[in-house]
């Protein structure tokens, strides 16, 4: 009796942080268009003496 209600919470919960991993993917996503600053130029431009 013990085992299986160790099981089932684990499962219960394993699958309440699969369902919170497949809501983050969208939030992730939107963070990055709005806050993540993008480079466009990507070369460097080198100092001459």
């Amino acid at each position: 009796m013990f085992f299986t209600s160790d099981f089932i919470i684990i499962f219960v919960s394993s699958l309440v942080a699969w369902f919170l991993m497949l809501n983050t993917k969208p939030i992730i996503q939107d963070v990055k268009i709005k806050f993540v600053k993008t480079e466009e130029n990507h070369t460097t431009e080198t100092v001459k003496e």
